[in-house]
């Protein structure tokens, strides 16, 4: 099953306590064909993991060997994808 892993650092001066996160699969040619949203930091009442902040300069990473899901993709994916922050929120 394809999947994404997150690392990321919080290079900003402020604890984040949801970062979105949306990942865009690509064709042979390049193309976007699908997107996945991710939550790798959300707020604790959303969360059953202890993924809830980012303190400045902290670094956050999924633990080894583990992955989220990308399922649904269509057959034209052949292993291409891009992923960008498109949301966050401070504490």
């Amino acid at each position: 099953m394809p999947g994404v892993t997150f690392k990321m650092r919080n290079t900003g001066t402020r604890t984040l306590v949801q970062v979105e996160v949306t990942a865009y699969f690509k064709d042979s040619a390049d193309k976007v064909i699908a997107k996945q949203t991710y939550y790798p930091i959300l707020p604790a009442q959303y969360s059953w993991e202890d993924h809830t902040q980012l303190t400045p300069n902290y670094v956050w990473e999924m633990r080894g060997g583990s992955f989220l899901a990308a399922s649904g993709l269509p057959s034209e994916w052949e292993g291409a994808a891009e992923a960008k922050v498109t949301d966050i929120r401070f504490e």
